[in-house]
């Protein structure tokens, strides 16, 4: 089998015991590190990647003396492919590469010696990256890409890496469009040459008399619409052909330029909430020349790929309680599952794969306050991307820089209710977004920003400012950010939150009950469907 592994076409991604661990570990084992190594799951990546791991994961899980967990993590780690090894009879490269490390890395991190066999075995095969959520292997990156062309990545990181090559990711810039006012037109205001120019698949060898042909079917039926900028520059086009249970969209594209990537991921969302809107139980992508930017933005924001390529998701407009078991058999027929057997990851997953559900548990709640500056440029809030908008779309996941006193998030994933404080001359005092946090880390900040500024919209510089007197800083990690319906003002919140003994001062993080959470947004982030 591994032979398979290493004459894929696909890039090898090696993954490190800490990572296998977290995939495979009970709930109760504290893994600070298990929600980000979890996102590696995800369908999609199998398409683009290859996993495989080191015989010397053997080794370290039948070192657990804990019976239970060390069966349940050998079981569960069964399915990767091992490597071939050297060792022992060769451990030239081992050596070599404890060298490299030097003796006080070693001295510093005893486990330092079982992780170069990983490394080597990694090298070895050839594998483009190591999946580790070492600090000091992570930290050694640079020399080992440039000696053994190996690129050591956290779990998100090579998610990342991975999407950037599919056209779907960009560097996170969710303020971008504040400035830029974005609407919709018909598409026959515009000429058929205009439409090919911006439009046609020309990367994928897409023949003109196709396209036409297509298009002006479209046209015809009035089903296709422009997404265009204030100076009518063409951004986008999506072609309709709703029935009665399904819409279909039999194109779906995305002109090139700077921000096409975040309108890639915008429409994603924006598909779904167009089918809710007409009633369609789901909708599906035809488009067989679907950009790969587009396809990679569509499988990141959870719809479903079938064998002949097409793309659907069933979105469900509802929000159920696990406590509601009727109510939740509803929303997850077919699926199988059972409301007992939901856990906080499955919750996470079934909202992410039929967004915009929701499905309520006893998951914490925070209330994270943001200055309206940095609110801005996160969120593009209180200014909007587009009307109507439900979701921020320009990347499942962000992050936000803040002091390294302390880490707020004291369990994972957790709930996230935005507040805009005050700032200057902005005076927001809204409660305007909601997010899930799936990570908290206390880092020196020049660490914290090498790693995460791809995520975040914070310059270097605002994030050493950002620090404590220790020169620490908290990333908070957030995914599938929602704009609220409705924002909540902070005499709105006093009120709803004094019946749960709850004051409304915000310097900081603070928990609150998910009860308050869940009364909050059925009231004010409901779209009349099915709440």
């Amino acid at each position: 089998m591994s032979a398979g592994v290493l004459e894929s076409d696909l890039p090898l991604a090696v993954l490190d015991s800490n990572v296998v661990i977290d995939l495979n570990a009970s709930a109760e084992i504290e893994r600070p590190f298990r929600l980000e190594s979890q996102a590696l799951m995800a369908d999609w990546l199998a398409d683009e990647v290859t996993f495989a791991v080191s015989k010397q994961l053997d080794h370290e899980l039948n070192e657990n003396n804990n019976d239970g967990e060390r069966v349940r993590q050998v079981a569960g780690s069964q399915d990767l492919v091992r490597l071939p090894t050297t060792r022992p009879y060769d451990t030239t490269l081992e050596d070599t590469l404890l060298a490299d490390f030097g003796a006080a890395a070693h001295v510093r991190d005893r486990s330092l010696s079982k992780d170069v066999k990983h490394l080597a075995d990694a090298i070895r095969a050839g594998a483009r990256y190591f999946v580790t959520n070492d600090a000091g292997v992570i930290g050694a990156g640079s020399w080992l890409r440039e000696r053994y062309s190996l690129t050591t990545v956290s779990p998100h990181e090579l998610i990342s890496d991975v999407l950037d090559e599919s056209g779907a990711y960009q560097p996170y810039a969710a303020g971008v469009f504040e400035s830029i006012d974005l609407h919709w037109l018909a598409a026959r205001e515009f000429t058929g040459a205009d439409l090919e120019r911006a439009f046609m698949n020309f990367g994928e060898h897409e023949q003109g008399a196709a396209f036409r042909a297509q298009l002006r079917t479209a046209l015809a039926h009035d089903a296709a619409r422009l997404l265009v900028d204030h100076k009518g520059a063409l951004l986008a086009l999506v072609t309709m052909e709703p029935d009665t249970e399904t819409l279909r969209v039999p194109m779906l594209r995305v002109a090139g330029g700077q921000y096409s990537s975040s309108i890639a991921l915008q429409l994603a969302r924006q598909l779904r909430i167009d089918a809710l809107r007409g009633g369609h139980a789901a909708v599906v992508v035809t488009d067989e020349r679907l950009p790969r930017r587009l396809l990679g933005a569509l499988r990141e924001d959870g719809f479903t790929r079938r064998p002949d390529g097409q793309l659907f998701s069933t979105p469900v407009d509802r929000h159920v309680s696990l406590s509601d078991g009727q109510d939740l058999s509803r929303v997850l027929d077919g699926i199988a599952a059972t409301p007992e057997a939901i856990s906080p990851a499955l919750s996470r997953d079934l909202e992410w794969q039929f967004w915009p559900l929701k499905v309520w548990d006893e998951t914490p709640c925070y209330v994270v306050p943001i200055k309206p500056n940095f609110s801005m440029s996160l969120f593009g809030y209180p200014l909007n991307l587009l009307p109507q908008r439900r979701a921020l779309g320009l990347s499942r996941r962000h992050v936000y820089f803040r002091s390294g006193h302390n880490n707020p998030f004291r369990e994972l994933p957790a709930r996230v209710l935005w507040y805009a404080s005050t700032h200057q001359d902005a005076n927001v005092q809204e409660f305007f977004a909601l997010s899930l946090g799936v990570g908290a880390h206390v880092l020196p900040a020049e660490e914290a920003h090498e790693r995460f500024n791809a995520l975040g919209v914070y310059r270097r510089k605002d994030v050493l400012a950002a620090a404590s007197k220790d020169g620490n800083v908290t990333v908070l990690v957030m995914e599938d950010t929602e704009i609220l319906t409705k924002p909540i003002s902070l005499d709105e919140f006093r009120s709803r939150a004094a019946t749960y003994g709850v004051t409304a001062e915000f310097q900081a993080p603070r928990r609150i009950p998910p009860s308050l959470f869940r009364e909050l947004m059925h009231e004010f982030n409901a779209s009349g469907r099915g709440r």
